[in-house]
This record gives C-alpha cells, sequence and structure tokens, in this order.
C-alpha cells in the first residue's frame, strides 16, 4: 500500500482548514489557558524547567503559553524542522533514487551504483511496502546485466559521494554508537546500517554466526560458549571505527530475532556485498571499491530497476518512528541541493568537483528554509545542530514550533504529505500506546514525539472534523533527576486531552 493511500481523514481536514474563511467562534482562552497552567503546576516540575505554547491555527491566535519563547533543547521534535524545511528546499515531489549505471568505454566493463542519501534503501520495517532489497535488486541487475550479454565485469564502484565521510556526527555520544538510532550517515545507506547478528549453537563448542544483509565481518575474537544449561547472553561488540567483532556470552539456542549492532563504512559493505551476489547470479566481477575523490562521475547507461523512494516514505519514518537515520539524511541531502545546482536534478551523479552533502551545508539548507517559513528573525532565537535532535545542542521555542506547524497547516500543497508523516496518537508509531482514549475520537492529534537525557518534548496539531486546528508545542528540559521524565510525559498527556476538549466538548448529559 503506498503512503498517500494510507492518509486519514484528518489530513483532509488539513485542506479544509486551509480554505475555510477566517473567523468562527473563539475558543474560550482564558478557560483553555487556565487549565493549562493548572496542569503545569500541579506537574512537580520546575516552572523554568517547562516551556509550551498552543495557538489556534485558523483564527492566527495564540491561546496559552508559558516560557514560550526560551530556547530549550528539543531532542526528536527537531525532526519536524527537518521534515519540513526538507518538503520546502526539496519539493513534495521528491525522490531518493539509487542507480546502477553500465560503462563499457575503452573496452572495460565497469559497473557504478550509485546512492543518493537514500535512508529506506533495504530497511526491514519497508519489506511489507518495498521488496526491493540488496538480494532481490542484485538478482534483477544480474538478470539484466546478462540480457546485455554482460557476465564479466572488470570492476565495480560504489559511489557513495552525495554526502561527506564524516558518518557521526561530533555532538553524538560515542557510547551509544553500537545502537541503531546512532547508525553512521552515508551517500549510499543500507539496512539502517545495522546489521542483523544471529548466534548459532555448536555443541561443544564456540557458536558460529550469521549475519543479515550478508556482509562479511571479520571475528577478532570469540569467547561465546554453547552450553545449553545456561542461560541466554550474547553479545557483540566492535571498535566504532572498525567492523571487526568481539563475541561474548552464551548462546544456549538459536534466537527468534537477530541482535542489531551498526555498522561502519557501509558503502564498503556493500561493494563487497554485491560483488558476490553478482557473481553468484551469473556475473563475475573482477574488483570492487568505493568511488575516490578524483573519481569521474558515473557514465554509460542506467541498468534496471532504478530503486526509488519517494520523500513521504522518508518523512513518515523519520517522523511516525522517529529514526534519526531518515532526518540526517533529509538533512545532508538538502546540503547537497544547497552546495550543486545539479544536485537538486533526480540525476545526480558526483565527480571530483562536487560538493559532498554535510551537516555544515546541511545547517546552512536548513536555515535557509527556515527563513523563508517563518522569516529570518526566528534563527536568532534557534540553535540548529543536527537534523534528527540526538545531539543535545539543539535550541528551539515552543513559540516558534506552534508557528512552524500552524504554517504548514495553511500550505496547501505541503499539509498532506507533512501532517501525513506525523504520528496519530493512540494509533501509530511513538504514541501509539500513549493516548488509547483518543484513538477513536472526533478529534485526531498528529503529533511527534521527543526523548534524550533529561529532554521530554511533544508538538503536534489536534484537528477537528470540520478542520479546525491547534498547534501545540510542550517541552521539558533538565528533567534527569528522579520522575521527571514521567511527570513530564504526564503533563502532556493531559495538556494535550485537554486541548482536543476545546475542540471537542463532551456532549451534556
Amino acid at each position: 500500500m503506498r503512503f498517500h493511500d494510507r492518509l486519514s481523514r484528518s489530513v483532509l481536514a488539513c485542506i479544509v482548514l486551509v480554505v475555510a474563511i477566517a473567523g468562527g467562534a473563539s475558543v474560550a482562552c482564558a478557560d483553555l489557558a487556565a487549565d493549562l497552567a493548572e496542569i503545569a503546576r500541579k506537574s512537580g516540575i520546575a516552572t523554568q524547567r517547562i516551556a509550551y505554547s498552543v495557538h489556534d491555527v485558523r483564527l492566527n491566535q495564540d491561546l496559552a503559553g508559558l516560557n514560550a519563547l526560551a530556547p530549550m533543547a528539543p531532542a526528536s521534535n527537531m525532526k519536524v524542522v527537518t521534515t519540513g524545511a526538507a518538503l520546502v528546499a526539496l519539493g513534495s515531489d521528491f525522490r531518493f533514487e539509487t542507480t546502477l549505471w553500465l560503462d563499457r568505454a575503452n573496452g572495460t566493463v565497469r559497473l557504478t551504483l550509485v546512492g543518493s542519501g537514500d535512508p529506506a534503501l533495504d530497511d526491514p520495517e519497508l519489506r511489507a511496502r518495498d521488496p526491493h532489497g540488496i538480494e532481490e535488486l542484485s538478482k534483477l541487475w544480474a538478470e539484466a546485466l546478462r540480457a546485455q550479454g554482460v557476465t564479466r565485469v572488470d570492476e565495480l564502484v560504489v559511489d557513495a559521494r552525495i554526502f561527506d565521510s564524516e558518518g557521526y556526527h561530533p555532538s553524538w555520544p560515542k557510547e551509544q554508537y553500537p545502537n541503531a538510532y546512532c547508525a553512521e550517515v552515508w551517500g549510499l545507506n543500507l539496512a539502517r546500517n545495522v546489521v542483523g547478528i544471529t548466534p548459532n549453537p555448536a555443541s561443544g563448542g564456540k557458536p558460529s554466526v550469521s549475519f543479515t544483509p550478508a556482509f562479511e565481518l571479520p571475528i577478532a575474537r570469540n569467547n561465546a560458549t554453547s552450553n545449553a544449561k545456561a542461560k541466554f547472553s550474547f553479545s557483540a561488540s566492535r571498535p566504532f571505527d572498525s567492523n571487526t567483532l568481539t563475541l561474548r556470552g552464551n548462546v544456549d539456542k538459536r534466537p527468534t530475532a537477530p541482535l542489531g549492532l551498526t555498522v561502519h563504512n557501509t558503502p564498503v559493505l556493500t561493494a563487497e556485498l554485491l560483488q558476490r551476489r553478482l557473481a553468484q547470479h551469473g556475473v563475475a566481477v573482477m574488483s570492487a571499491r568505493v568511488a575516490r575523490a578524483d573519481d569521474p562521475r558515473a557514465a554509460g547507461v542506467i541498468v534496471p530497476p532504478v530503486h526509488a523512494t519517494p520523500i513521504a516514505t522518508v518523512l513518515e519514518r523519520a517522523n511516525t518512528d522517529s529514526e534519526n537515520l531518515y532526518a540526517e539524511a533529509l538533512l545532508k541531502r538538502m546540503g547537497a541541493a544547497i552546495a550543486n545546482v545539479s544536485a537538486a536534478a533526480a540525476d545526480t551523479r558526483p565527480d571530483a568537483s562536487f560538493a559532498s552533502g554535510s551537516w555544515t551545508n546541511g545547517r546552512a539548507a536548513l536555515r535557509a528554509a527556515i527563513a523563508e517559513v517563518l522569516g529570518p528573525e526566528i534563527l536568532s532565537e534557534w540553535t540548529l545542530d543536527d537534523g534528527s535532535g540526538l545531539s543535545q545542542e539543539n535550541r528551539l521555542t515552543a513559540s516558534g514550533l506552534t508557528e512552524w506547524h500552524a504554517t504548514f497547516a495553511r500550505d496547501p500543497k505541503l499539509a498532506p504529505v507533512y501532517f501525513g508523516s506525523l504520528a496519530i496518537a493512540g494509533k501509530t508509531g511513538t504514541v501509539r500506546r500513549r493516548f488509547p482514549d483518543l484513538a477513536d475520537g472526533p478529534v485526531e492529534v498528529r503529533c511527534k514525539t521527543g526523548y534524550i537525557r533529561g529532554v521530554s518534548t511533544l508538538s503536534g496539531l489536534a484537528i477537528a472534523p470540520d478542520g479546525r486546528a491547534i498547534a501545540f508545542s510542550i517541552l521539558g528540559n533538565n528533567l534527569a533527576q528522579g520522575d521527571q521524565i514521567a511527570r513530564a510525559r504526564s503533563m502532556q498527556e493531559a495538556m494535550v486531552r485537554r486541548i482536543v476538549r476545546e475542540l471537542a466538548p463532551p456532549a451534556p448529559r
């Protein structure tokens, strides 16, 4: 099922509010503001650690606020800014495309796999929607090559130069590098740059392991055991700049799901994997490598199929599922677009003169899009560091976030894609279990959560059936002590429920 086929009635309501005439009954601002203030007071969180802003979209009217102009760490609420900016910078019809080029010039047969920074290539969570993972693509590409009489290739090059070679953002915590949410960001990403490791017990010996995707990762030390009478405690680790593994713990039986571990330098691993897979399907590849800085752009003809991912899918994974890799890929892709005129086109083949997308030019593109949407003044209030919010250095304001949502709600072209990417309270993504009472109600809440150490945030849009909408942003910082995060989450939920009642008051008894 395609992304746009699954848009709910609330997104259509966004279009209603765009064309609705201004006016209508004013909200009971004083009652709502007083109730939200009371919820904040009862939360037990110090006032200076909370910021919130509530805004009526149709009336363009602020309804309530506390510390609304105070810069706060947004955590993953940063993603709503990055995804919205990507729509502005790249367009709602943009697609990430991964292409394989065949060049038979000068008596040499060369294949070049050109990455576009697509974070969705071979994402296991998208298999039902996109069956063309690396295994299927390898088979189809081999069939297309053999149909053109190609059974031997001199060289396979993986060109990931659409992005720079800085895989980790400098502000990300190194101790979290092994976790999927801290995966490296490359111009050619595969399976979210995470390998699934499945240990297989061996009676009386050390367990073996298998990998998904089928990378061949070296094992420096295998200290794991296969004791059927001991509990499962298997783990795998690697240095942050290497794929050499150390295996530990015990494997009593084969687990039902693999252990996920981030990998280093995915383009290199992909070159080696594609070389092996093409050979298995009848196309021998003599050598494989990644593109060097001085390599020319890919030439020749495209080998079908082209793998394409709509920007709507990328936004959905970034916002509904809070996938950091997706947001960072959008940021770097915007950077490539702003730094190179050709990078905004579908046919992007880097060469030696190409300025690769980076966090530096990505931030420049992000600032430009924010200034276009909200005006340049907001840039003096916000601090932008990465695209996902994993960095502790980002700062946004609650007032700016509600204005951001309200502006997109008034855009008839971007509203369906933008709000369609947000999680639905009580139904999907990171808020699927937080608002069960709102799942079947008349008001639908499209929102984005955020959490890093000491930070809990929630921002979004509550939409009534008649198209009236209230934007909200609730930010909590410096909450590392005790149960402050739990208190912040409860406060957010109470505030959202109060906003929902403003749009759909309970029927009189």
